[in-house]
């Protein structure tokens, strides 16, 4: 049974152990780990690297882990990193010919689609709907209500 730990973050969680690149916001470096049992539902992990390291060595032994550095995350630590870092076998290229219909200028375009957004928050779209409501204000790229700004469109960039 894994131990316990107190993250700033998330408080206590189970302990889990990851080589030292998939700590912070690493994303796209893969990760490697056994298979979760439910003695260990979060099973030590480590870098596509780091694998190279691994596998140089047929396994995990005490030259290999001296090159890798292990550290102390918590489990739902453990899961952002999991989901940052697994690589997928679709890429962009293979998304070139996607096509789709943009909502906003309702035209069909063809690629990846790297712009999400709502012209508002979906939970506030009532409030701004609201007939005479001028606390209210709504622009292409954010929204102010009672003067907070609390809405951002944003585009993610092409690797």
């Amino acid at each position: 049974m894994a131990g316990k730990i107190q993250c700033a973050t998330h408080g206590e969680s189970e302990e889990t152990f990851v080589c030292a690149h998939l700590l912070r916001d690493s994303t796209g470096l893969g990760f490697n780990c056994a298979e979760p049992t439910s003695d260990k539902p979060f099973p030590d992990a480590w870098c596509d690297d780091c694998e190279l390291i691994r596998a140089a060595h047929n396994g995990w032994d005490e030259e290999s882990e001296k090159l890798v550095k292990i550290s102390l995350l918590c489990s739902a630590c453990y899961e952002r990193a999991r989901i940052r870092n697994t690589r997928t076998s679709i890429t962009l290229d293979d998304l070139a010919e996607l096509r789709w219909k943009c909502v906003s200028c309702e035209e069909w375009h063809t690629g990846p689609c790297l712009d999400f957004g709502y012209d508002s928050p979906l939970k506030m779209y009532a409030h701004i709907q609201e007939p005479g409501n001028p606390s209210s204000k709504i622009g292409r790229n954010k929204q102010i209500i009672h003067s907070l700004a609390n809405f951002a469109r944003a585009s993610l960039p092409k690797e």
